[in-house]
């Protein structure tokens, strides 16, 4: 349980979170690993050598018993805590980051908004009210409502383009809800830019099927990505007013408000060409980019060890593996 820091960053820890039947032995800590990050990798309740059931109630339990590890056992404080999501578990992810409101940044990886749209597709409009009604009462798993309730921190989202999972429409990217998730999210934190044309404008950008389509719809825009004067203005209300969320930077004029809009998507989305199951590539796996400015990238990957915690909130127990760098 003793972190090396020989590497660069080596004091920063992911904590790894899988999605829908994923094991952590061949999910998710193999893309931070290789980028050199220490890990903490987990397994849900009932998957591995993870005792229960995952129902809401015991991923909300497992996910703050590994995080408890990760701080009172290897010592690691929240401000060099990265919690990193994929799919399905964006869903324990927000909650880590909603009780753990000082952990350094979120990454979640092709994740969803609301189970309750992508049930919805899948079955008969008369029964909507039912499916709905049984979902709020037993699987309520609403990743932006709780990712709205991480106060400060930076949160990073990765799109994938080919994604054939969290889109209602199968191939239809406008009806992947990872979009519905970053812009409900960026909506909430800079509530004057997302809104109006400005809002309209960034959803068409975000639904964009590829790199060229975002070039184009961007140049429609007269928006370059990487542009000086925004990040002076956003450097600049920082400095003036803070950095406090909900945000209330603004632009002058409509044309302004959609640049920066387009802005402010694009420090927070990657957009990655591949479908929903591959493993994401270590040169994606960067610390986000922070509206406060403090701007560190993460590296870290080594020594490992294995773990069976007992769920201090129910009778199960856990298994975890912690990485080293």
């Amino acid at each position: 349980m003793i972190t090396c820091l020989r590497k660069p960053h080596g004091d920063y820890l992911v904590v790894c979170c899988e999605g829908n039947a994923g094991f952590y032995e061949v999910g998710t800590p193999n893309t931070p690993l290789e980028a050199g990050y220490s890990v903490l990798g987990w397994n849900h309740p009932g998957f591995g050598g993870s005792t229960g059931l995952p129902y809401p109630a015991d991923e909300q339990d497992a996910i703050d018993t590994v995080m408890q590890f990760a701080i009172n056992e290897l010592k690691f404080p929240l401000d060099k805590i990265v919690i990193f999501a994929w799919s399905i578990g964006g869903y324990s992810a927000s909650w880590a980051a909603k009780q753990y409101p000082d952990a350094r940044a979120v990454i979640l990886d092709a994740s969803f908004d609301d189970v309750v749209p992508l049930a919805y597709s899948k079955m008969p409009e008369v029964l909507h009210p039912i499916v709905e009604k049984t979902l709020r009462s037993h699987f309520d798993l609403n990743v932006l409502k709780q990712l709205k309730e991480y106060k400060s921190g930076p949160v990073m989202f990765v799109k994938r383009l080919r994604d054939e999972i969290i889109c209602v429409e199968p191939g239809n990217q406008a009806t992947n809800r990872g979009i519905d998730l970053a812009l409900g999210f960026l909506k909430h934190r800079y509530p004057k830019v997302f809104r109006g044309e400005a809002l309209k404008a960034a959803k068409r950008f975000a639904e964009a099927n590829s790199s060229s389509e975002a070039s184009r719809v961007a140049s429609s825009y007269q928006y370059r990505e990487g542009d000086a004067e925004l990040d002076a203005l956003i450097g600049d209300h920082v400095q003036q007013k803070g950095a406090d969320f909900p945000s209330l930077i603004d632009a002058t004029d409509d044309a302004s408000r959609i640049k920066l809009a387009l802005h402010l998507y694009k420090k927070h989305v990657v957009d990655y060409d591949m479908d929903h199951c591959s493993l994401l590539p270590k040169a994606l796996f960067v610390l986000p980019w922070d509206f406060r400015e403090a701007e560190t990238p993460l590296v870290g990957g080594g020594q490992n060890a294995y773990y069976l915690l007992p769920n201090e909130n129910c009778s199960s127990q856990l298994n975890v593996e912690f990485f080293a760098a």
